[in-house]
């Protein structure tokens, strides 16, 4: 009952109005409605899985080159 009265009355209002202010509100009327179907469909996602659960390494794994040591016998 509530749609049908708004609808009435906003064309009621926008009647003697030129074409570009009614196409201005009906552009913001359509960014509102874009804005509640994005919101309402970011709700309804499932979260991403947290990663809180992995471990990390506290070790550094390029710094551990073992007993390298440049003396001549490595690679030409």
């Amino acid at each position: 009952m509530y749609i049908p009265f708004v609808e009435s009355l906003t064309r009621s209002l926008l009647q003697d109005r030129d074409v570009p202010d009614i196409r201005k509100i009906g552009s913001a009327m359509s960014d509102m409605a874009s804005m509640k179907q994005k919101e309402k469909l970011a709700a309804s996602k499932k979260p991403a899985p947290s990663l809180a659960g992995a471990k990390k390494s506290s070790r550094n794994v390029y710094a551990d080159f073992g007993d390298f040591d440049d003396d001549g016998d490595g690679f030409d």
